[in-house]
């Protein structure tokens, strides 16, 4: 059943130009915030950041899972950092998977730690391994893609990545806040 349904909605996605899924997730992106944004910036900007999690999610999911074409059999590596070695003896392409699966969930993170405001570091890591898991796990189960141990290390990586650079700029503000009030 899942294969259908899956199969359909790629074979009618594969007919759109990449440039109209841009323009929807930017019209998608962009509605959210302003939507959010009426409630006042405060509670605007989580309401904004959770609607957008829910959306990237989304996203990443159908990218991972759904729009994958279906495999012969089911494959998987749980060899941990098999993808280093390869990388070592001069595979390039794989050095670039490694990377894009860091950046894919560096939005992950930086949203949760927005949506959220005060969550720990260790939540953040067991959300990301979640996250990644579940993937893996459902491309697993239905044939859509290779099923890694290495997939869980940089999406939680890039999770992770992501909750530093909100942590960050959440103790900049703060501190550019409190100087301001010191002025004042």
């Amino acid at each position: 059943m899942i294969d259908r349904f899956s199969q359909c909605i790629v074979e009618n996605c594969q007919m759109l130009p990449t440039s109209v899924y841009v323009w929807l997730g930017g019209v998608l992106c962009f509605g959210t915030v302003l939507f959010c944004a009426s409630l006042g910036f405060q509670k605007g900007m989580r309401w904004a950041a959770r609607l957008l999690l829910v959306e990237y999610l989304f996203w990443i999911y159908c990218m991972t899972v759904v729009f994958r074409e279906v495999q012969v059999a089911r494959s998987f590596n749980l060899n941990p950092f098999w993808s280093y070695r390869a990388v070592m003896a001069g595979d390039r392409l794989l050095l670039v998977q490694d990377i894009m699966n860091v950046m894919a969930f560096i939005p992950v993170g930086l949203l949760l730690g927005c949506s959220v405001g005060r969550i720990k570091c260790r939540h953040v890591l067991l959300d990301g391994l979640t996250l990644s898991l579940s993937i893996e796990l459902l491309q697993f189960t239905f044939l859509r893609g290779f099923a890694e141990f290495d997939d869980l290390f940089h999406n939680t990586l890039g999770c992770l990545l992501g909750f530093g650079v909100y942590r960050v700029v959440e103790i900049l503000m703060r501190n550019a806040k409190r100087q301001g009030n010191e002025y004042h």
